[in-house]
């Protein structure tokens, strides 16, 4: 390829197309008294619904346009995680207050709240959550443990699926596998068999991941 053509396919590159969401949104941002005086910690973008955490606990649900759909105020520290499922339906938060809480998107916005008792980095929900009767998630933090919780015949259940290599920073679910990275590195676990699967160990040098 010669230089001149390399420089054509460079210049032809599409540019990427976006614009402000406008609504609620920045008065959130805003600093003057009339605005909420809050600041964005996390947010999360669903396909009916945008998400977004706050550093003072608060959970806005806002239509693709940024108008308000619902408030949500069950947290007392900053909002760290964030998920849904995949149909949109049920929601999910995690917090430096060591809370998660499950919200139904729809309808009376029903909440569920469950304590952990230490700081929350990550949540994520099972893809099927709104669709499985045992509504499982996972999540972890500053504990060093990846819990699972999952409704049983008489209570909820907790599972400790892994614990001891530090802060728990990130976790992802896709259909039977949840990958999870903490201080060592990322591990992969089977959510069928019930076991972990694949182990990749953090580059030397790479640093510690924080959040």
């Amino acid at each position: 390829m010669s230089e001149s053509s390399g420089s054509d396919s460079l210049s032809s590159e599409p540019l990427l197309k976006y614009h402000r969401v406008q609504g609620v949104v920045p008065q959130l941002l805003s600093d003057s008294v009339d605005g909420l005086g809050d600041k964005v910690s996390v947010a999360l973008l669903h396909e009916h619904y945008l998400l977004i955490g706050t550093f003072d606990g608060a959970v806005l649900q806002l239509d693709r346009e940024g108008k308000l759909i619902r408030r949500n105020q069950q947290h007392r520290d900053k909002i760290t995680g964030l998920s849904t499922d995949l149909d949109g339906g049920v929601y999910a938060s995690c917090s430096e207050d060591g809370r998660v809480v499950i919200y139904s998107a729809i309808g009376d916005g029903k909440v569920t709240v469950h304590n952990f008792h230490h700081p929350i980095r990550a949540i994520q929900l099972d893809p099927l959550f709104s669709k499985q009767r045992d509504n499982a998630f996972v999540c972890g933090g500053t504990a060093g443990k990846l819990m699972m919780k999952k409704k049983g015949w008489f209570s909820n259940a907790d599972t400790e699926i892994h614990k001891g290599e530090g802060t728990i920073s990130d976790i992802s679910w896709q259909g039977d596998l949840i990958a999870w990275s903490n201080e060592s590195g990322v591990k992969i676990y089977d959510y069928t068999l019930e076991q972990r699967i694949a182990y990749v160990e953090r580059p030397p040098g790479s640093g510690i991941p924080c959040r």
